[in-house]
């Protein structure tokens, strides 16, 4: 019933053991040669065999079964290679590499120091109130964002910094902000 919900056909595929032993022929081959392959599956779009191998997973067409007494032959188990889902060439096994393949140098981690650079600290941040009211510096491009009306995506010059924060400790509010900011440094040390 699932297949009927899901294409609106009857499935009329015989039913087939996972892991059962079959002979089939390969898709796009075009030679009458039978493989012998386990059933994994049927391919959810082509609707052909899916079949592991010692080459890995192969889709097939065609099958023969094999008689009763040797479709659960448990000899070669070993030897399959390969995942229903991936239909390429199959994984090698850990320790083999492939031909032409030199082995991977995995590089040793960089010192501790040039790994992480050290945190950056925030400098105080100049609003727009601040730049209206102690006036625009000359050449900033953060204060000509601020009096354009455009959002302050550059910060502002060093130059500009100081003489903005040197008004802002002459005056009562500024003098707090500047202090508050002085006090989250030292907590964050």
């Amino acid at each position: 019933m699932p297949e009927v919900r899901r294409s609106g056909k009857h499935w009329r595929k015989p039913a087939i053991a996972f892991g059962e032993r079959l002979y089939f022929r390969e898709v796009g081959e075009g030679t009458r040669v039978l493989k012998e392959g386990r059933y994994v599956g049927h391919h959810g779009r082509t609707g052909s065999l899916m079949l592991i191998t010692s080459q890995g997973v192969k889709r097939g067409i065609g099958f023969p079964r094999m008689p009763n007494a040797d479709r659960w032959d448990p000899t070669g188990w070993d030897q399959l290679r390969g995942i229903p889902w991936e239909l390429s060439a199959p994984r090698p096994v850990a320790g083999e590499r492939l031909i032409g393949e030199d082995r991977l140098v995995v590089p040793p981690p960089p010192p501790e120091k040039a790994r992480v650079a050290p945190p950056q600290r925030r400098k105080l941040y100049i609003r727009r109130e601040d730049v209206h009211k102690h006036g625009a510096t000359e050449g900033c491009p953060g204060c000509t964002c601020v009096l354009g009306n455009r959002r302050t995506t550059v910060p502002h010059t060093e130059s500009c910094r100081a003489r903005i924060v040197e008004a802002m400790e002459k005056d009562e509010t500024g003098a707090e902000r500047i202090q508050a900011h002085a006090k989250k440094r030292k907590e964050d040390q």
